[in-house]
């Protein structure tokens, strides 16, 4: 016989399975018809249970505008019925979100409640999502160093135990900080840590080979082949493009590789498939890419502007000099457009990272300008 109870069950099953495919529009619809007959029949656990899930694969199809009240709502129920588990869950899920999107203050303050919440229910076990979103923030704000010190301690009372990030999840950001600091010794231990341990579904798979590859930048040299980092990047753009809800921003890693690698065509491919707005992100890499090519025209070697330290000058002997400095034009016009982005995530984060990023972007192309046109006199 069937019942709310059991039709409940089967449609989150085949929510869940749905989401494994990553087929996250699809998979929010059956959670939503689920929830439905949960408030039906006044089943709270299963309505917050749905609520959370609904909103989490919005979400991951990068519909957060319909995703946020879903999660903010299970995020807020006091109810004895709903599992706190999936009330702890929205309201991470919730700040997320938020921590691309809103000011600093508004998030600062969303985890500080949550923090009390954690204290209240007696759960302060469950602190290590809390922390590493606490990191997050400040690696948005641009300051590794303290994000890198806070996801290192909450890794250190992380738990596989429900709820949490699965370990890989927790490790790439540890990964991304090490990168950004330079810290090229622990970013080989994270990622071989990450690599040893057992992926829990297709988000770490990504996640692993984004790790990879970050370790891969940090170790290129002039002499390395660097053809394997390349075919991994592709691997793994191929990999992505099955997850709904894909858009160009979450491809930039593996660009980054493709362009290290001159991939063109493989970067000319990706982008004509997967346009990237104007979200600053894509502006810096849009100049980025551009720069990079007019070092490769003018026959310098290409350089990572993302990690590396030194950009010489070009040698006496240069190539394609008009090529060059009309790469270098476009370069300047995409960290320009950025400016507009880069003061409202400034602003938005209480920090000058973003402007202080374009700048220095913009003296680079600036000193290579100089240098190409003192030659061309020459």
């Amino acid at each position: 016989m069937t019942t709310p109870e059991s039709t409940i069950k089967s449609l989150q099953e085949m929510a869940f399975e749905t989401r494994k495919g990553g087929l996250y529009l699809k998979a929010a619809r059956l959670f939503r018809q689920a929830g439905e007959i949960a408030v039906a029949h006044q089943d709270e656990e299963s309505r917050i249970g749905c609520l959370f899930w609904e909103g989490a694969c919005l979400s991951h199809a990068e519909k957060n505008e319909e995703a946020l009240p879903l999660l903010m709502e299970a995020a807020a129920s006091r109810s004895p019925a709903a599992d706190p588990a999936d009330i702890y869950n929205a309201a991470t899920k919730t700040i997320e979100i938020c921590l691309r999107r809103k000011p600093v203050v508004f998030c600062r303050k969303l985890i500080e409640q949550t923090q009390y919440w954690l204290e209240t229910n007696r759960k302060e076990e469950w602190r290590h999502k809390l922390d590493c979103l606490a990191g997050e923030l400040d690696f948005y704000h641009g300051d590794y160093e303290t994000a890198y010190d806070l996801l290192l301690c909450a890794w250190n009372v992380w738990r596989d135990q429900h709820p949490c990030y699965t370990a890989v999840s927790h490790l790439v950001w540890l990964c991304k900080a090490a990168f950004r600091r330079k810290d090229i010794d622990n970013l080989r231990k994270w990622v071989m840590t990450i690599e040893s341990t057992k992926k829990k579904g297709e988000f770490d798979k990504i996640f692993a080979t984004e790790s990879r590859l970050l370790l891969f930048r940090s170790e290129r040299t002039p002499s390395n082949d660097f053809s394997v980092a390349a075919d991994l990047a592709v691997s793994a753009i191929d990999h992505l493009e099955i997850f709904e809800g894909i858009t160009g921003k979450e491809l930039i890693p593996c660009l980054r590789i493709l362009i290290l690698a001159s991939r063109w065509p493989d970067v000319e491919r990706v982008l004509a498939k997967h346009p990237l707005g104007v979200t600053f992100d894509a502006l810096l890499f849009l100049g980025d890419e551009r720069l990079c090519r007019a070092r490769e025209a003018l026959g310098m070697e290409v350089r990572d502007d993302e990690y590396d330290t030194e950009f010489p000058d070009p040698s006496e002997k240069i190539s394609e000099t008009k090529t060059g400095l009309q790469f270098l034009s476009e370069a300047v016009s995409f960290y320009e457009q950025a400016m507009d982005e880069a003061g409202k995530e400034d602003d938005r984060l209480e920090t000058d990272h973003y402007t202080k990023t374009l700048n220095e972007r913009l003296s680079r192309v600036k000193r290579l300008e100089t240098a190409v046109k003192r030659l061309m006199i020459l």
